[in-house]
């Protein structure tokens, strides 16, 4: 019952929250035409071109937790806190993506040139997907070094896997 009603005070808040700042889901077109532009100008420059995507990505990624922060926190987001959003946590999200990158590149190629490496592959990416999706409210909340993030996320989903598991499976769902 305290987690029913833990959710329903949470979905409240992200309901008033978003009505109040409807205008936010346009950053989501913004980040689309900006990873449009970056794939046409990337392409040209090979590995280049794709160590600077996903500096892009890595922006917007950070673009819009720093968005959410501020809709949680203020509970208003202003232009020029999106303009500012660009940089506020661009160094957290490059860590994190860089460690998947390399995890990726280590484990992917292996698993897969084992019988049954797909599905062991995504095996570890569902597992990698529960334990480590606290990681966006972690680089928000706290500062904390990149490996630490991916540990303090492991820590909190052990701690509290009861009241986040509803909203992993409904996030696995839509994913």
């Amino acid at each position: 019952m305290v987690t029913l009603a833990l959710y329903r005070k949470v979905f409240a808040r992200a309901l008033a929250l978003t009505l109040a700042n409807w205008p936010v889901l346009a950053t989501l077109f913004v980040y689309a035409l900006i990873m449009a532009v970056g794939v046409v100008v990337a392409a040209p420059f090979g590995i280049l071109g794709g160590f600077a995507l996903g500096l892009v990505w890595a922006a917007c990624l950070g673009s819009f937790l720093y968005v959410v922060e501020m809709m949680v926190r203020t509970s208003r987001v202003t232009l020029e806190d999106f303009r500012r959003s660009f940089r506020a946590y661009l160094g957290d999200v490059l860590g994190v993506l860089f460690i998947f990158w390399v995890v990726s590149m280590v484990v992917g190629p292996a698993l897969v040139a084992m019988p049954n490496g797909i599905a062991l592959l995504l095996a570890l990416e569902l597992v990698a997907f529960v334990f480590f999706n606290a990681v966006p409210e972690l680089i928000y909340l706290g500062h904390y070094s990149s490996l630490d993030l991916l540990r303090e996320s492991y820590v909190f989903i052990g701690e509290n896997w009861i009241e986040w598991f509803p909203a992993t499976v409904a996030a696995a769902a839509l994913v």
